[in-house]
């Protein structure tokens, strides 16, 4: 077979993707440079040289966040913002170490992207040595009414980053006018320092010549921290001393530019998404390709999504997230494959449309890459209908050699390790974190966050499933449950998993490690055809474990950090 994606030629192009493990390391390589950019900031401010504010910089720094956000979204973006954001720091940062940092940052964006475009010309060669030159379904196939699903979604998150934009704006011009108004009535006083920063950053000043109305101590942060016995100056607003700042360190609102040019950069992205979308259909509707490449689908008509894979194995190609669906699969097999012809910018991201070989037209949209090793018998089938895995599942062989009993099914150990670190890090972090965020009713999240990351670094550690020749123990943080084998109507393997029908409808999947399923299998089977008759099949017990006190204790200690900080 020499056309069409056989399962040679879907390996040779997923080969081809680009690696997605270079998105982590360019991230790695961002934050180097942020801390090596921030470590070397000048922390010494005079009249002559003032600590901010700075609108160039605000504005180079949107560049700056966007880069490390659309490395994992339009990479090619990503690097002439990388490049862009380089530059300027050049020209306008007197500092040499953050200046190499960001050049030596651009370099990796700059060869990522041209990563991208490698293996997107190596994909399009790879589908185009098994394309068919031309045939008589795809020509006189007619696009129609597309539906776009996330049309509403893209709206909406326009609209609400266009908000965000102009109220930041706003707030930026509000706060600078405000600024104004308040050092125009300013005055300058001198002060000692008479604390340390505390853990706000804020050092007390005792000011020398108390105007009237205006308290002797001030607490003031600094950028240029002074020891304790230094004299500073400090320009105050007698009818409010909250206002208050070093002479050296105006006040710096600039941040709400930055913001502010984020959201309307990534509001113009998605924008600028949608009328690609727009462009790249009805290039598809006026000029259809001649060139198609034959393929397996699995589609859904109500997932908007269509898995593809080789035409002689089940291994994935790639999913079509599409904008439309006109061929009428039956409902009660929305998945069963059907071969077609996959024509446009056959790559991971490209814009293509699939064609059934009885002419109707399937899907228009853009290739999704899948995860490594994906098969569409593990990616078609929905693990949550119980139906499904049943009707997916095979009976237990008689040849399997039953194991030996007990088994007990857990994570392996390095999932446990960073459970335990994953949960000892929820509780202690916040109590470190939140008093010195600077955040004030934001932080009443933080409770749901660490419960939430309690709950899974626990049931980590802790879950597990235990099949002896009388019973299942369930286990995880928080209960104990326990059911007898004469509860059992039936045992099938999916997989490399058990799946236990139990007599009330539940099924209980199991999925051992160090042994087969198989083996398992057949093990709870043996043990079932040996059930005593006093075994009447009842569900067994529903118990509450002691160690559910971890999350509760794991709790206090986040829940008095906040409760102290917004009362405090």
């Amino acid at each position: 077979m020499n056309e069409g994606f056989t399962d040679e030629r879907v390996r040779k192009w997923l080969a081809a993707r680009p690696r997605r493990w270079l998105r982590w390391v360019l991230t790695g390589l961002w934050l180097a440079a942020f801390v090596v950019s921030a470590a070397s900031e000048p922390t010494v401010c005079t009249l002559d040289q003032p600590c901010g504010p700075d609108l160039t910089f605000s504005v180079a720094m949107v560049l700056c966040f966007v880069t490390v956000v659309l490395v994992w979204w339009r990479p090619l973006v990503a690097a002439v913002s990388a490049v862009g954001f380089a530059l300027t720091d050049l020209t306008w940062d007197p500092l040499w170490q953050a200046n190499l940092a960001w050049t030596l940052v651009a370099f990796p964006f700059v060869g990522y992207a041209g990563h991208v475009l490698h293996c997107a010309r190596r994909q399009r060669e790879v589908a185009s040595e098994g394309a068919v030159a031309s045939w008589r379904h795809l020509s006189s196939a007619r696009v129609g009414e597309t539906v776009d699903p996330d049309r509403r979604l893209v709206v909406g998150l326009v609209v609400v980053l266009c908000l965000i934009a102009g109220g930041g704006w706003f707030a930026y011009e509000r706060a600078v006018h405000r600024d104004a108004m308040l050092e125009a009535r300013s005055i300058v006083v001198a002060g000692l320092v008479t604390s340390a920063a505390d853990e706000d950053d804020r050092q007390t000043i005792r000011l020398e010549q108390v105007p009237t109305g205006v308290p002797e101590e001030v607490r003031v942060v600094f950028i240029d921290v002074p020891q304790v016995g230094d004299e500073v100056r400090l320009r105050l607003d007698p009818q409010d001393s909250s206002w208050v700042h070093p002479v050296a360190e105006p006040p710096d609102r600039t941040w709400w530019v930055t913001i502010s040019g984020g959201a309307a950069l990534l509001a113009s992205l998605l924008m600028v998404g949608r009328a690609e979308r727009l462009l790249r259909l009805r290039r598809l509707e006026r000029d259809p390709p001649k060139r198609g490449v034959l393929v397996r689908a699995v589609s859904n008509p109500w997932e908007h999504r269509t898995h593809l894979m080789a035409l002689n194995s089940t291994r994935g190609l790639a999913s079509l997230v599409h904008d439309e669906s006109n061929h009428d699969a039956p409902d009660d097999q929305p998945r069963e494959p059907m071969s077609g012809y996959l024509a446009g910018d056959v790559r991971v991201g490209g814009w293509v449309n699939l064609h059934f070989v009885d002419g109707s037209v399937a899907s228009y949209g853009r290739l999704v890459d899948l995860p490594q090793g994906t098969t569409i018998d593990t990616l078609a089938l929905d693990e949550n209908d119980e139906d499904e895995l049943l009707a997916d599942s095979d009976p237990v062989p008689s040849s399997a050699v039953p194991a030996q009993l007990p088994v007990v099914v857990a994570e392996p150990w390095t999932l446990r390790v960073l459970g335990l670190l994953v949960a000892m890090a929820a509780s202690a972090l916040p109590v470190w974190l939140v008093p010195g965020s600077g955040l004030r009713w934001g932080v009443i999240v933080v409770p749901l966050w660490v419960g939430m990351a309690l709950n899974w670094g626990i049931g980590r550690v802790l879950d597990r499933v235990r099949v002896t020749d009388k019973e299942f123990v369930e286990m995880s943080g928080f209960s104990v449950v326990r059911t007898s084998m004469g509860m059992v109507d039936d045992v099938r393997v999916w997989g490399d998993s058990v799946l236990v029908v139990l007599a009330d409808g539940r099924i209980l999947g199991i999925k051992p490690r160090g042994v087969t399923a198989q083996s398992v299998g057949a093990a709870i089977q043996r043990a079932v055809e040996v059930v005593p008759e006093s075994d009447d099949g009842t569900a067994g017990s529903f118990r509450l474990r002691w160690t559910a006190l971890i999350l509760v204790v794991g709790m206090i200690p986040t829940v008095v950090t906040v409760i102290t900080h917004l009362f405090h």
